[in-house]
């Protein structure tokens, strides 16, 4: 898509802003210009670092992952370099994809974080989410 900016609020300039991938025949070519990074959370620093399920809960937290865009903006005829933002957050559900527990990774989680090592995957699932 291609979003255009009024000239007469820009100065006069010819300001295009695309997004999504280019099209050849009708079928999308190129990386993904939208994606959902792995949930994480801003600390009161300024720094960005990964945030589990049980982390947020704790801190009463929304267990979100940020939505990222990457966007090429032409001005008067010259591409400049592409710019990705975040547009928003999305909730993130437990062991989906995205969840930074997904699939083998929930072992090693709770391993790391002392958890029981012979134990069945659906114990130490249990152990994870405070049941007994």
């Amino acid at each position: 898509g291609v979003i255009v900016l009024d000239p007469s609020k820009t100065g006069g300039k010819d300001i295009r802003i695309y997004f999504g991938r280019p099209k050849e025949k009708g079928k999308a070519f190129g990386e993904p210009t939208i994606w959902v990074e792995s949930p994480e959370i801003k600390e009161a620093s300024g720094a960005s670092n990964q945030i589990t399920p049980q982390e947020a809960r704790m801190r009463d937290l929304n267990y979100t992952a940020p939505i990222m865009i990457k966007l090429r903006v032409v001005e008067d005829g010259r591409e400049k370099d592409p710019e990705t933002i975040k547009i928003g957050d999305m909730p993130v559900m437990i062991r989906s994809k995205v969840c930074t527990l997904s699939g083998n990774k929930l072992d090693s989680y709770i391993e790391k974080n002392n958890g029981p090592i012979n134990a069945t995957r659906k114990e130490k699932a249990s152990v994870y989410r405070g049941r007994p």
